[in-house]
């Protein structure tokens, strides 16, 4: 019997259990990722409206999207474009997205890179919000007077206390909150600032931590909110800087926060050659 691909190749149906293994073996190298943002495949201008990646309930609100290049640090590579904040003088600015599933209990990971990029903005920050758009916990800066990263939980005006400083630079920088969330006992959320590998992750040798008071998180955390703040007027060389975010990752391990994802073209094409190399091997009459 004789099967045929929509794209137009022949193979016998004792293939199929090929197909499927490559299908599961692509499907579980991003098991463990529960949502994920490369920025791959938008269209330079405005980021509202568009939508890529997968995890998500519905598309970007606000920003822009820069399609010439994205961020990288250590083993996350530049890949496709980057999230910035709008070149406006207002002195708030940013873009949220909505998960398609929130976060409410479990260890949970968020990570991502960020460029400060100048002198402004004074204060820029990734938090995740419930959908009353409380109990928010983030890092980045704040206040302004900051000198260094901090974890911040925005809706308190607290913030984690830092064990080991890393002082704020322009350049990029990888950013990891790790979330311990157990209904009906304290939550406990960890900040590591340019992480070595997966191992850091799992000790508690954060740079900033925070337990929150009473039973923790009162509702799901469902959003997402990339922000900056700008003072009221350009900086001295007359300019507003931006912030840039890029590799925004959520999952349930540690070493999803490192692992190098192809972009969707890139796995299609992988996955195409192994199973013509496997068809080639095992389909042969």
């Amino acid at each position: 019997m004789i099967s045929r691909l929509s794209f137009g190749v022949s193979f016998k149906a004792s293939c199929l259990p090929v197909v499927c293994a490559i299908a599961v073996s692509t499907h579980s190298a991003q098991a463990a990722l529960l949502a994920y943002d490369q920025f791959v495949g938008y269209t330079a201008g405005n980021l509202g409206g568009q939508g890529q990646g997968f995890g998500w309930a519905n598309n970007w609100t606000g920003g822009l999207v820069d399609a010439g290049g994205g961020l990288t640090y250590g083993s996350l590579p530049a890949s496709g474009g980057k999230a910035q904040t709008a070149v406006t003088t207002s002195q708030f600015t940013g873009m949220s997205r909505n998960l398609a599933s929130g976060i409410s209990s479990g260890t949970v990971y968020v990570g991502w890179l960020a460029e400060k990029g100048g002198s402004d903005p004074t204060q820029m920050w990734l938090s995740l919000n419930t959908s009353a758009n409380n109990d928010r916990i983030g890092a980045g800066i704040w206040p302004s007077s900051s000198t260094q990263w901090r974890l911040i939980r925005n809706d308190s005006g607290s913030f984690g206390d830092l064990s080991s400083g890393k002082a704020i630079t322009d350049e990029a920088a990888h950013f990891v909150i790790k979330l311990d969330l157990s209904p009906g006992n304290p939550d406990t959320a960890r900040l590591f600032v340019n992480p070595a590998s997966a191992g850091d992750l799992t000790n508690a040798n954060a740079d900033a931590t925070y337990t929150f008071s009473g039973t923790g998180i009162a509702a799901d955390l469902t959003t997402i909110t990339l922000s900056r703040q700008n003072a009221n007027t350009p900086n001295g060389d007359g300019q507003i800087d931006q912030v840039a975010f890029d590799e925004i990752r959520i999952g349930t391990e540690a070493a999803d926060m490192f692992s190098v994802i192809p972009e969707p073209s890139s796995a299609a094409l992988i996955g195409l050659s192994t199973f013509l190399m496997l068809r080639r091997r095992r389909c042969a009459p």
